[in-house]
């Protein structure tokens, strides 16, 4: 796959990922294998979608489609998934405009929500495309089902871990992974409420969220509204999570809550004191505030430097779901094309979780060109001798990092799919969590 603007389209290039109606995230409007016609790319444009993965004609670039086409079935299926329950929230969230969120009818988003558990839960994916989901978006339905999808991304990568914080077992893993998707959907609901009245879209002038602090006291309540809200009729765990999905590791954040013999002078709420899914989904809303809103869905240097900088506030996240995080959320996601240190231009066709900077690539002949039939991919965890060094124009090796190994690995799921797959006869892909 190739991630190309809609101005810069390749001859002979066909779909090879859906394209999802703005208005109704949950209906295709093409399907892959689609020929992208100039009338089909003009609608495109007036629909405001600015870019598109291709995939050359049959039979071209047959070493390419064999590493990227595995990983697009997987990433298509958890996107269908979540553009449904992006649907069914947006409606929600319409119709609870005017009386605020006590009016969000959960039974009609239980089913998206399972769904959405259930798939990521049976078919770990690294990194779907999310952000194709937003384009043109940027309201409050948006946030919340992309902080959903990033919750369950960081919770389905490390099982191990999130057993053992709820002291479960794996048979109670799917009901756990459920009850953490309704509360990231829920996180933002307070929103809706207010002295003003409801405001449902995000706005860019709300609190930066690199700064994670904010003394606006206005913002800040949001928190406590969306749990009293729910107090009543939802698992306890899922009312913490609205309430304190601000919290930080280090004992900064919101709502103020002093703890008894907490670290700090006054004691604060801190670390594992707070509960596993609020860790979780504060950081999955800081990633979808970061990439979607302040920075845009498409910038691939920009997202780079942000990774890049949150490695400096990881005090401030679980440091087990900030390992998670950097790795699974790779600063150039599948088809980016990039330019390598030899000069040479190539596109990502597979991420690499121990090396996010070195991703797999696959040469191209020129910009904006699909790959030669006998082109070969290049591991760049494996040449060393070559590395990425600029992205749309812009030079990006100063910003390059590296993630120490880690022993044990963390993503205890791709640990164990790596270690089963160096077994003669052994299939990785019946691994499950």
């Amino acid at each position: 796959m190739l991630l190309v603007k809609l101005d810069s389209i390749p001859d002979g290039a066909y779909l090879a990922r859906p394209v999802f109606n703005p208005e109704r995230p949950s209906q295709p409007l093409l399907q892959p294998g689609s020929e992208l016609t100039s009338p089909i790319v003009r609608r495109l444009e007036e629909m405001r979608v600015p870019m598109v993965w291709v995939q050359g004609p049959e039979g071209n670039g047959a070493a390419w489609e064999t590493v990227a086409r595995p990983r697009a079935t997987g990433a298509d299926q958890v996107l269908s998934q979540t553009g449904t329950l992006l649907t069914v929230l947006g409606a929600q969230l319409r119709k609870a405009e005017k009386r605020g969120a006590r009016e969000i009818k959960l039974a009609q988003l239980s089913g998206p929500i399972r769904a959405l558990a259930a798939e990521m839960s049976h078919a770990v994916v690294q990194e779907p495309p999310v952000f194709q989901l937003a384009w043109g978006r940027n309201d409050l339905a948006g946030h919340l089902a992309n902080t959903a999808y990033y919750s369950l991304l960081l919770a389905t990568n490390v099982p191990k871990y999130l057993r053992g914080q709820r002291h479960i077992t794996s048979t109670e893993l799917w009901e756990t992974l459920s009850q953490l998707c309704t509360a990231a959907v829920l996180h933002d609901v307070g929103k809706l409420i207010g002295p003003d009245g409801p405001a449902t879209q995000v706005s860019y002038e709300e609190p930066n969220e690199l700064s994670y602090v904010t003394a606006d006291e206005a913002y800040q309540k949001h928190a406590q509204r969306g749990a009293e809200a729910f107090r009543d009729g939802l698992h306890s765990a899922i009312v913490y999570v609205l309430a304190n999905h601000h919290q930080r590791f280090n004992g900064q954040g919101f709502p103020r809550q002093d703890v008894p013999g907490g670290p700090g002078e006054l004691g604060s709420l801190a670390g594992t004191r707070i509960h596993i899914f609020a860790r979780i989904v504060a950081l999955a809303n800081t990633i979808d505030h970061l990439f979607s809103h302040e920075l845009g869905p498409c910038d691939a240097v920009a997202r780079l430097r942000m990774l890049t900088t949150l490695q400096h506030k990881e005090e401030r996240f679980d440091p087990v779901l900030f390992n998670a995080a950097i790795r699974l959320i790779p600063p150039f996601p599948l088809g980016t094309q990039v330019v390598l240190s030899d000069g040479t231009p190539a596109a990502v066709v597979q991420n690499n979780v121990d090396a996010p900077c070195r991703p797999r690539v696959i040469p191209l002949p020129a910009e904006n060109t699909l790959p030669a039939p006998e082109a070969a991919p290049i591991n760049l965890d494996e040449v060393r001798n070559l590395s990425i060094a600029m992205v749309a124009g812009r030079r990006v090796r100063t910003q390059l990092y590296d993630i120490p190994r880690m022993s044990p690995d963390p993503l205890d799921y791709w640990a164990l799919k790596k270690a089963l797959s160096e077994i003669p006869g052994t299939s990785a892909q019946m691994v499950t969590t």
